[in-house]
């Protein structure tokens, strides 16, 4: 499946990385054996990170690591690849100078629609998978975080779910119109202060984490974990970190789009989990994407218990407490 963000092929996406490296001064760097220091001096002229664009040359083979310096071991760019790039980016330049696009109520509304429609379709299959994973009770209820197109909230209640998206409020605003059903709520708020009231069978978060750094991440799993019934499940569709290069491509994006963005790791996820008090407890590859579905870590205390923080080397002595968290078995599915 491919992902959202490849509206070109990738082709397209590894020209302009080139292009990049080549107008910022970056081959002629590479070409003599660039160090860390080398490319630290002309990052002022790159809008994201060398170490991206770096990540997406040695991917593609274009460049290698010797004993501590760079270099570019392929042929050099072709000219005429340049050369297309360089006219597109004028073209560009001229129709949003002359073009704003706060002046064409049709244009904008034009490109809402096509981003509906692209959305909805590539989304399709994506829905389907995390539907037949999980097999949802036709009853349940079910928190849509950062729903977006709301493809997977009217999915989800046409199979006769009771359905809370949460969003932004200019992307709740963009999407009422089609979402207009009488199992799904709307609600705006800031994920990173709370989330809606449960408790929910099901919580799903679609490539949203990919927006935020580690500390909002947990934070957002905590609110959710307050909000899950005791045998509920959260599903995390995500870009997983270093995985190639369209995962390469796509942090690119994700920089450009948000100082705060990155992509995570399952071992990073992992983490995440732990500290708010959730385990995995299936990871299934969805094409260039991930899914993992996580559960609730149940903990129990008991009543003779002063404090559930005992550590491990005095547990055996203190028969009448028990601190346990207990998760579920882990399952890896193969595509």
């Amino acid at each position: 499946m491919p992902s959202e963000w490849a509206l070109l092929d990738e082709e397209f996406y590894i020209e302009a990385v080139l292009y990049a490296t080549v107008s910022s001064g970056m081959y002629d760097q590479l070409v003599q054996g660039a160090t860390k220091g080398d490319l630290d001096a002309i990052q002022p002229c790159l809008e994201v990170p060398w170490v991206l664009l770096a990540g997406v040359l040695q991917d593609s083979g274009y460049i290698e690591n010797r004993e501590g310096r760079w270099w570019w071991v392929a042929d050099p760019p072709a000219s005429r690849l340049l050369h297309r790039i360089d006219t597109m980016w004028r073209w560009l330049s001229i129709s949003q100078h002359f073009s704003p696009r706060d002046c064409s109520p049709f244009l904008e509304s034009a490109l809402q629609a096509s981003e509906y429609e692209r959305l909805r379709d590539s989304s399709r299959d994506m829905n389907r998978r995390i539907w037949e994973a999980l097999s949802p009770s036709r009853s349940g209820t079910w928190l849509d975080v950062g729903g977006g197109s709301g493809t997977l909230a009217l999915m989800l209640a046409n199979q006769g779910l009771q359905v809370t998206m949460m969003d932004t409020p200019d992307i709740i605003q963009k999407v009422s119109g089609v979402l207009q059903h009488p199992r799904i709520n709307l609600v705006t708020g800031d994920i990173r202060n709370t989330v809606p009231k449960g408790p929910y069978d099901i919580v799903s978060l679609i490539r949203l984490i990919e927006n935020f750094p580690l500390d909002t991440v947990i934070t957002l799993f905590k609110h959710i974990r307050r909000e899950i019934r005791s045998r509920g499940r959260m599903v995390v569709v995500m870009t997983e970190r270093d995985l190639g290069v369209p995962t390469r491509l796509f942090a690119l994006e994700v920089h450009m789009k948000t100082d705060e963005g990155r992509l995570y790791s399952l071992r990073e996820l992992n983490i995440v989990a732990t500290k708010s008090h959730w385990a995995i407890s299936r990871v299934e590859q969805m094409g260039q994407l991930t899914m993992v579905i996580l559960a609730p870590l149940r903990v129990r205390v008991s009543k003779y218990s002063k404090t559930p923080f005992q550590s491990r080397s005095r547990a055996h002595k203190i028969s009448n407490t028990v601190w346990l968290l207990m998760p579920p078995t882990c399952k890896v599915a193969t595509p």
